[in-house]
């Protein structure tokens, strides 16, 4: 009986998957890139009020093309990037606990100078 040759594993090597770093960078650099521009743009031509950009357009601008990317683009599930809602209350309570501690101990200081508010 002859002696059967061991068979070399091959290596699969996805279509869609890049073969060196900067194939895989080159995407998320160019979202980016858009969202700097996007970002740009809009601080020159509008200017709303600072509840508004934090929290309308900074989620819009910036959050956006990045959840995206993450399920159109690759493909995959938020939880690849941290956002679960496992814990959320918890980390929410945490985080509401800590910016009102940091707003306590710096309201004073910080808007002293401040010619638009007024300090009681």
């Amino acid at each position: 009986m002859a002696k059967k040759k061991p068979q070399k594993k091959s290596v699969v090597q996805h279509v869609n998957e890049p073969t060196n770093i900067y194939d895989r960078i080159e995407p998320v650099l160019r979202v980016w890139a858009w969202i700097a521009i996007t970002w740009m743009i809009y601080r020159y031509f509008f200017r709303f009020s600072e509840w508004t950009d934090e929290f309308v357009f900074k989620p819009l601008v910036f959050v956006a093309p990045v959840l995206w990317y993450v399920v159109k683009k690759e493909k995959r599930r938020l939880e690849s990037i941290g956002l679960t809602l496992a814990n959320f209350y918890t980390s929410l309570y945490i985080g509401e606990k800590t910016s009102s501690r940091d707003f306590v101990y710096c309201s004073r200081e910080c808007f002293e100078n401040d010619p638009q508010v007024t300090i009681l």
